[in-house]
């Protein structure tokens, strides 16, 4: 849907992402490299505590609408702070 749109860039980025994610998923399907599985013993988990009181402001995650290689522009997100909305 992107390249249809013309997000693509002249490097061909978004066709060499699909590209790799084709073979990935035919290596998968052929059995040729089986899929990642979690390890039998492996914690996938942390706990974390966090004083709310020790924030001083909040930051929020906005798509980088703006970044000049408009591949980029949905795909990474730039961290900001609530005061630069005006917040």
């Amino acid at each position: 849907i992107m390249i249809d749109k013309g997000m693509e860039i002249p490097s061909g980025m978004l066709q060499g992402l699909i590209d790799k994610a084709d073979k990935r998923i035919a290596q998968i399907k052929s059995g040729e490299q089986p899929a990642l599985r979690p390890d039998d013993n492996a914690k996938y988990h942390a706990e974390v505590v966090v004083d709310l009181d020790q924030i001083n402001e909040p930051m929020i995650a906005d798509p980088d609408v703006n970044n000049i290689d408009v591949a980029k522009r949905y795909t990474h997100d730039t961290i900001r702070p609530i005061s630069y909305y005006g917040g």
